[in-house]
């Protein structure tokens, strides 16, 4: 019963949304009472007669996840997949779409859980100022492609300015030149993933700074850009309306999101939160999970939740009884 809890939560359910904790009991009561005519126990209590630790756990999560303020929903695998084939479709007349360029991004933040001032721009700082988003010493605040460095294989250094060696990279270290966390200069390693060639950082990366060359973009330039067709020469800087509307789109198309209050969840902070979220559900520990997506503190717990870990101790408590 605790699984079948862990697939409401999950919004596996005829309405395929997101119910409420209450909603959830009510489910689960309802389901309980199937077992009265068959003079089966209750499968929601313990064999004291009080509600199962499992279930207790998982509402007990879902209601704190309920209490967040302002919270928003993780950018999911399924997501990411679904924004990368309609690029690739859209491809075949314009190489450099939206959805080409921002499902790259999304690859790269899967991994490194980005802020979006970390890559994108704010559509209304680009209408106010005419400028990007700048650091103190005026530099870009999003990444410029000389923050991206390939490495062959056993950490060997290449030509950075050679396309044939960096196609055949199998390393891509990543530097933060200022970060919230004040740990500026910060630089990351990330490996090729040969199991996974959709979800490879290293594979995305070189995507991401063969599109900055196609387009002709300056070195000193963000690199999150895109052109809206092949007639067009102009680029276009991806900012924080771009990837609201397309994860939107996705979470509606992969998750049957439906109610807007649900899919306004879903934003640029989405891929940080969906980064804390994947790490967790893989049983990264803390410390790691903080390294790897550039925390100071604790605070990313908040964006967690641990359904189906729950579900997963109730299966293996079932299975060892």
């Amino acid at each position: 019963m605790a699984c079948y809890a862990a697939d409401l939560v999950a919004g596996e359910n005829l309405l395929c949304m997101t119910l409420k904790a209450g909603t959830i009991l009510r489910y689960l009561q309802a389901a309980a009472e199937l077992s009265i005519p068959a003079n089966m126990m209750n499968p929601c209590l313990d064999i004291t007669g009080k509600q199962s630790k499992y279930i207790r756990d998982i509402i007990t999560e879902m209601k704190r996840w309920e209490s967040i303020p302002d919270r928003r929903e993780p950018v999911t695998k399924a997501m990411v997949e679904y924004i990368f084939n309609k690029g690739m479709m859209i491809s075949k007349s314009n190489k450099d779409n939206l959805y080409a360029a921002l499902a790259n991004w999304l690859i790269l933040g899967q991994q490194s859980g980005f802020r979006r001032k970390e890559w994108a721009q704010d559509r209304s700082h680009l209408k106010k100022f005419k400028d990007i988003q700048r650091n103190v010493d005026e530099s870009p605040s999003a990444f410029i492609i000389n923050d991206f460095e390939f490495r062959g294989s056993n950490n060997k250094r290449i030509d950075q300015n050679s396309n044939n060696a960096v196609n055949r990279a199998r390393i891509v270290n990543v530097k933060w030149r200022f970060q919230k966390n004040n740990d500026n200069g910060q630089v990351i390693s990330y490996v090729e993933d040969k199991g996974d060639p959709i979800h490879c950082y290293v594979r995305a990366a070189k995507r991401i700074r063969q599109r900055a060359i196609r387009l002709r973009q300056a070195r000193d330039k963000p690199i999150a850009i895109f052109r809206n067709n092949v007639q067009n020469i102009k680029t276009t800087y991806i900012d924080d309306i771009h990837i609201k509307t397309i994860l939107q789109e996705a979470a509606g198309a992969v998750h049957n999101v439906t109610k807007k209050e649900e899919l306004q969840r879903f934003t640029s902070h989405s891929i940080r939160v969906g980064a804390c979220v994947l790490l967790h559900s893989q049983n990264i520990s803390t410390e790691d999970i903080k390294f790897c997506l550039r925390w100071r503190s604790d605070s990313f717990k908040m964006y967690l939740r641990n359904i189906i870990q729950l579900a997963e101790m109730h299966k293996n408590a079932v299975a060892n009884a």
